[in-house]
């Protein structure tokens, strides 16, 4: 398993992002703010404060990733690279804690999404 506690050396990156960097792929950046976007000059940011928050899924269905679900619906958004830096940034800001949430059934939902989009 790879150790995410420690962080990237400095570099340059396409949008300015918060220092210390602990991941980045080619879309998003594991930082000390939380999940931010790499990619383009349109920064996106998440508060690793927030990375748990739910989403009301409506009457009847379990509580969903705000983050998967507000971000993964984005036209712009790779599904796997989102997925992949989510992960790495609840491990990095939210270590040991319970998710709110089924993971791999909203991981599941976005690739479902995604795939039904042209």
């Amino acid at each position: 398993m790879t150790d995410y506690s420690k962080p990237l050396p400095t570099r340059e990156w396409p949008n300015e992002i918060t220092d210390p960097v602990y991941f980045v792929n080619d879309q998003w950046a594991v930082t000390g703010y939380g999940l931010e976007r790499v990619t383009d000059d349109h920064a996106y940011e998440w508060n690793a404060e927030r990375l748990l928050a739910t989403h009301d899924s409506g009457m009847g269905h379990p509580p969903g990733s705000a983050v998967l679900q507000h971000i993964g619906q984005k036209t712009w958004v790779d599904a796997n690279l989102l997925i992949e830096a989510f992960r790495v940034a609840i491990n990095v800001h939210c270590p040991g804690q319970a998710l709110p949430f089924d993971l791999e059934a909203e991981e599941r939902s976005l690739w479902t999404y995604k795939s039904a989009k042209p």
